[in-house]
């Protein structure tokens, strides 16, 4: 009973700030979203949300980065762990670098982040929630319980402040309030708890969990796997019946996730340990749980986005599986449709022989594509060829 009396309030949070499914899905489309009636004077809550401002994200790829006149606080959220791992990652030379981001040291609390996959840089200050925020949380709330339930949220937590941000709104050589509420939004925690504040994009939510499968990798150590979150039990049973296959593992793995999975793209995500039990998923999924399975049993294995490069096909986006059974060995792959023993040379030669055409891949990072429930694809520029 005391357990479940200290989760309400927590879920009590979840169902007063969703909006709704599709709200949720922002980041899955790519899309930057505010509420248009922002308020400067109420750090960037909307009284009124029933208009918003959507902005893609390869949009801001053209756009120009430029300082603001004025610092611009927001009421945005950031948790204080992603703010802990950035500067662990510049403590060093003040500046460095984990997956898809770059973060340069450029004062107290404050860096320069950018999202080179995307062209995107903005640069920020991370603020104690101070007496402003809760001038802004007590003029909403008139119930003390929800008062002081968004509250506990922000406590310990920082806010964000904007130094600098993307010209893309209406390009003039300054940045509205809006542009600026826009860049925190980027970053901003995926739930913000405070009423007409919309919620992040999350593009640092995955920050500190790569840095630490950065290191794990590297040592190997059985730690490197993140936790199931579903059937432990059927999950461990499974790789215990795949150990010992030896240079037949990798299509084992793939037999065993075929003969489990059905193809359905019905535009939900599931991990790997829940697809194998739902029993139906898409092409992202199929290849995450092969990646998965690989991953856990010692293999070394990407995951791969792939497209043609052609009109027509322009929207066209495959995943596959990469593997390789030695050290320095060659490479094979796997997908929904196909699966080919290691004979190439390198996995970059891959999805040439896959598509058989003017073929582009953009490796994900599986590890975080998997935390973060879907798979962000950058602009065209930060794809590469493949040739054989």
């Amino acid at each position: 009973m005391k357990m479940r009396l200290r989760l309400l309030p927590a879920l009590l949070l979840v169902l007063m700030t969703s909006a709704g499914a599709q709200e949720r899905n922002s980041s899955a489309e790519g899309i930057l979203r505010i509420y248009r009636d922002t308020r400067p004077e109420l750090l960037g809550r909307a009284p009124d949300r029933t208009s918003r401002i959507e902005v893609p994200l390869r949009s801001l790829n053209g756009s120009d980065t430029l300082p603001l006149d004025e610092a611009a606080p927001t009421a945005v959220l950031i948790r204080s762990e992603i703010v802990d791992f950035l500067r662990e990652m510049t403590e060093a030379t003040g500046a460095g670098s984990s997956g898809a981001v770059e973060a340069e040291h450029i004062g107290e609390n404050s860096f320069r982040i950018s999202f080179p996959d995307w062209g995107i840089e903005n640069s920020y200050r991370f603020d104690p929630p101070g007496s402003d925020v809760r001038r802004v949380i007590d003029g909403h709330y008139t119930n003390v319980y929800w008062e002081e339930l968004v509250s506990a949220e922000y406590s310990g937590n920082y806010t964000v402040t904007v130094l600098s941000a993307e010209d893309c709104l209406t390009p003039r050589g300054s940045i509205s309030f809006q542009e600026a509420l826009l860049a925190a939004t980027l970053i901003g925690t995926k739930r913000q708890p405070l009423w007409g504040i919309h919620d992040g994009l999350g593009l640092l939510d995955g920050l500190g969990y790569s840095l630490v499968e950065s290191d794990n990798r590297i040592i190997r150590d059985s730690s490197s796997h993140r936790e199931f979150t579903a059937n432990g039990v059927q999950m461990r049973e499974i790789l215990l019946s795949l150990r010992g296959k030896g240079a037949e593992l990798p299509k084992t793995v793939y037999t065993l996730v075929g003969s489990m999975v059905q193809y359905e793209e019905d535009g939900r995500f599931l991990l790997p340990e829940e697809l194998l039990f739902e029993g139906e998923g898409g092409c992202l999924e199929f290849s995450l749980a092969c990646y998965d399975l690989l991953h856990r049993l010692g293999l070394e294995a990407r995951v791969l986005a792939l497209r043609l490069d052609s009109a027509e096909n322009e929207q066209r986006c495959e995943f596959i599986t990469v593997y390789r059974t030695e050290e320095f060995g060659p490479w094979g792959y796997m997908s929904f449709d196909e699966f080919q023993e290691p004979q190439n040379e390198t996995w970059e030669e891959i999805p040439a022989r896959v598509m058989r055409d003017n073929v582009f891949y953009y490796p994900l990072d599986p590890e975080e594509t998997m935390r973060r429930g879907e798979a962000l694809l950058p602009p065209r520029q930060a794809w590469s060829p493949s040739i054989y």
